[in-house]
Parts: C-alpha cells; sequence; structure tokens
C-alpha cells in the first residue's frame, strides 16, 4: 500500500477525471488523501464512506470581484496552504492533477516523488509548455487521457518517456438508465420523462459552438424530442434560444449527480472545435459517461473521437458547422440505435484503468 496525496487547484466538482482517479487508487488499497482548492457539500458526502481523505482549503476562484486580482490571491493562497499542509503530511507520491497546480505549486513538489497529470494539451499557450517542460521532465511519470496527446506530449516536452495513458472513464458509473431526478424543477422532470432526449454536457460557450445543432433541432418533432443544454451558460444561452425557444437549459449539477439526468439521454452530443490540438485530439469524459450508460452519440468530426466513438461505432461523427450533416447524422443514428447502443456498452467496457502501473517502474 502506497501514500498518496493528490493535490488539484480549483474546484474538485469540475475535475470528474481525478475523482476517478483517486476512487480507482483506493480501491487498489492505497492510502489516499485529497487536497483540494474547494469541493461541494454534495460531493464531499459521496466520498464521506470511502476511506478518501479530503483537505479544502476553501478557495473561491470566482468570487465576483476583478477576475485578475482574485485569480493573483487565489494562486497565493493554494501556494501557501498547500505549502503548509505538506509540512507536516507523510506520503509516498504527490498526485499533481493539472498543469496549473503544477505551475502554481512550482518549487514546493521538486524533492518529491510527484506524478502530474495533464488533463489539456497546452498547445495554445507556448508559455505553459515552457513553464511545464522541467517539471514534466522531472516527474516520476506523466499522465494523459488520449493516445494522441501522449506523443505530441513526448514531443512537445522533450521528455524521456511516453507519457502514460489513463482514459477518462468514471471508475464508479452507475450503469442504470432513467436514475433520480426529483431534484429538478418538476416541469422540467416531465419534460425529460416524456419525450426522448438529445442532451449536450459541457460549458455552453463560443469555443464550443452549437449553432447549427440548435437549428436542426427545429427539424426535429417537438413532440417526441428534446434538446438539452447540461452544463454553465456563458453568454450563448440567449443566443440558442433566440433560434430555438423550447431549448431546455440545466445548470451544473455537481458530480456525480449530473449521471443522473445524462442516464435519461437517447443521444448524448460531443462537439468541439479544430483550433487547437487539445481540442482536435479532443478527450472528454462525457464520452465514458454517455457510453456507459449505452448511450450513442453524435460528435464532431475530431480525431480524437475516432479513436473512441468512431472506431466502435458508438455513434456517427458529423461536421457540426453543417446543419444538414447534423441532422443526418441523428437520422443515422436513430436507424442504427439498437447496435450502436450495444457498441457503446463495448466499448465502455473495452477500456482499461491500470491504475497501479502508475506506481512501478516500468
Amino acid at each position: 500500500m502506497s501514500e498518496i496525496i493528490i493535490i488539484i487547484k480549483g474546484s474538485l466538482d469540475k475535475a470528474v477525471p481525478i475523482i476517478s482517479i483517486a476512487k480507482n487508487f483506493n480501491a487498489n488499497n492505497h492510502n489516499v488523501r485529497i487536497l483540494c482548492g474547494c469541493i461541494s457539500p454534495m460531493l464531499k458526502e459521496n466520498f464521506r464512506n470511502t476511506g478518501i481523505s479530503i483537505t479544502s482549503l476553501n478557495i473561491n476562484e470566482n468570487d465576483g470581484k476583478n477576475p485578475f486580482s482574485q485569480k493573483i490571491r487565489s494562486w497565493v493562497s493554494f501556494r501557501i496552504g498547500v505549502k503548509r499542509f505538506l509540512k507536516t503530511a507523510e506520503y509516498e507520491y504527490l498526485y499533481i492533477a493539472t498543469g496549473d497546480t503544477a505551475i502554481d505549486l512550482k518549487g514546493i513538489y521538486d524533492k518529491s516523488k510527484y506524478i502530474l497529470h495533464l488533463r489539456e494539451l497546452y498547445d495554445s499557450s507556448p508559455l505553459y509548455m515552457k513553464l511545464l517542460e522541467k517539471i514534466a521532465r522531472r516527474a516520476y511519470k506523466v499522465v494523459v487521457p488520449e493516445l494522441n496527446r501522449a506523443y505530441l506530449y513526448y514531443h512537445f516536452l522533450k521528455l524521456d518517456t511516453v507519457p502514460s495513458i489513463i482514459v477518462n472513464r468514471p471508475f464508479d458509473h452507475p450503469r442504470t438508465r432513467k436514475m433520480d431526478i426529483d431534484f429538478l424543477d418538476p416541469e422540467i422532470q416531465t419534460k425529460i420523462k416524456t419525450k426522448k432526449n438529445i442532451i449536450y454536457q459541457g460549458p455552453i460557450a463560443r469555443e464550443r459552438d452549437l449553432t447549427k445543432l440548435v437549428e436542426a433541432s427545429l427539424e426535429w418533432n417537438s413532440n417526441e424530442y428534446n434538446l438539452i443544454l447540461l452544463g454553465k451558460d456563458y453568454g450563448m444561452l440567449d443566443v440558442y434560444r433566440k433560434i430555438n425557444p423550447n431549448i431546455l437549459h440545466i445548470p451544473f449539477v455537481s458530480p456525480p449527480l449530473h449521471l443522473n439526468i445524462t442516464s435519461w439521454a437517447y443521444i448524448g452530443v460531443i462537439a468541439y472545435d479544430l483550433k487547437s490540438l487539445n481540442t482536435i485530439y479532443c478527450a472528454p469524459n462525457k464520452v465514458w459517461e454517455f457510453s456507459g450508460f449505452g448511450i450513442p452519440v453524435l460528435g464532431s468530426c475530431n480525431p480524437g473521437l475516432f479513436s473512441s466513438i468512431g472506431y466502435f461505432n458508438a455513434g456517427k461523427l458529423v461536421d457540426f458547422y453543417n446543419c444538414d450533416k447534423i441532422i443526418n447524422g441523428i437520422d443515422f443514428i436513430i436507424n442504427n440505435y439498437d447496435i450502436m447502443r450495444k457498441n457503446a456498452v463495448k466499448m465502455y467496457d473495452n477500456a482499461e484503468l491500470n491504475i497501479n502501473e502508475l506506481l512501478n517502474n516500468s
């Protein structure tokens, strides 16, 4: 058994893959502690009987004050809090859960045996890549969620070995359809339970352009289908509602409760642009959240999705800037639904989470 401290700057609620990593280590008889910037009471309760210790520094990075000054304060506060925590902590491994975390704490963990988990590919931020280079080269292991990202980071960061790949599959997916959604507004519950739901999960932002999807939704039978946007609105919801006022919006729901809503999806939606290598080789945890329920996916034509949804024929990948192709993609999934549902389950079951490989010398 190893003593592992997982450190993540910001909200643990928004780091579903790290929640899975922690639970996976714990299930493999490692002693796991999590030190995070903040955590919701709901998620903390979810961890209550796992044996995983959680310490929150209660740092809110979005308190409505000046964004730049608040960001600086949160970085300084987090750094001070982690340094104080580690002074008295005993551990064998530090698990640095994000690039942000690694950069903020630079110099604090240098003499420790640390694993660096890079959930994003920072190709659009040369400064980040430069700051991460030495950190990654000194790491005991580097972890990424997708094969192409592993080799890109191997090249960009001049690593000695290719990073380990741990896909973003949930560790304890419920796998049960049509779960309890009584925490939602009764009117929304009724709409979800009486129609087939096409669900997008993620930020409702300009970078995830859903304009053509919303236009396509006008062609669906509104008595039969809902288009549901599940996630925080960053200014695009009103734009989409001007196109289709019947869109259902559900704000961000802390994990794992969000999966209760996902379980009602008929088709899942995953859309990324092609403006960076990070999005081209996307590695969304939504792939695994949908497939664990056997839900086919309508996705954008990104190589990162070719190796999952495309490879297993667990959905249809289309041009998300073309309304007709989105409509045809939905029709294709409907007409091949049963085989795609089975393929989605097969894809989920085929994924391996070889967590113990991170703690050996291979």
